[in-house]
């Protein structure tokens, strides 16, 4: 499995690359002013992709915790191994992300204002989401990164942060890129996706799921 996810993982940032950038480009604009706005380009383009990554290592971890897989799939094995490198991923676009806009001269978002909520000029309420999202996947990733400084069960705790995360995510992604019509099928299908996960990881206890088994033909 771990051969086989980094390909895996390098595919899905191949096609979300080449999505973001078709829609950036929807709208043609002269050299220079593409030049202007390089920052906000790869700003934007690592944004959606780290967005899009946060969505499989929801999805991934939803089904991980479900009762289906710990009772009857059993592919934790097989599976874990790309959480972990999804979670890598994220982390790279995710800083990648938040550099390019604090440092993109025209929307002066800043590094103040990149990091502390609420003090971005530019869509102060969405950026400030996106700044709790953020702190959300550094609070998740380092709690199950070091598990063994925490008390027992704790990180676990903390990791389910990672739904509320997705949610903040979402809303600062839709609310803050002006691309957002040209990628909204895309925003649709990944919260329908994530939900769906959701489903199958709270919609059974251990009792519901053994007793559908026992009782199916």
């Amino acid at each position: 499995m771990r051969k086989l996810g980094v390909p895996f993982v390098t595919l899905i940032l191949l096609i979300v690359a080449a999505v973001t950038v078709s829609a950036l480009l929807a709208n043609p604009a002269n050299q220079s002013e593409m030049i202007k706005m390089a920052p906000w380009l790869i700003a934007r383009s690592a944004g959606v992709t780290a967005y899009i990554l946060l969505t499989l290592l929801v999805v991934v971890g939803f089904v991980l915790a479900s009762v289906p897989n710990k009772e009857h799939w059993r592919i934790t094995k097989f599976v874990l191994p790309l959480h972990r490198q999804l979670s890598l991923f994220l982390g790279v676009f995710l800083v990648l992300h938040v550099l390019a806009i604090a440092l993109d001269a025209y929307v002066k978002v800043g590094l103040v204002g990149a990091f502390l909520p609420g003090l971005s000029n530019y869509r102060t309420l969405p950026v400030a989401i996106g700044t709790l999202a953020f702190y959300g996947v550094v609070a998740t990733g380092f709690t199950a990164r070091f598990t063994r400084v925490l008390p027992p069960g704790k990180w676990l705790t903390i990791h389910r942060v990672a739904f509320a995360t997705f949610v903040f995510a979402f809303f600062h992604s839709v609310w803050t890129g002006t691309d957002t019509p040209s990628l909204q099928l895309m925003y649709d299908g990944t919260a329908g996706l994530v939900l769906i996960a959701a489903f199958v990881r709270y919609a059974f206890t251990k009792g519901v799921w053994r007793e559908s088994n026992q009782s199916a033909p």
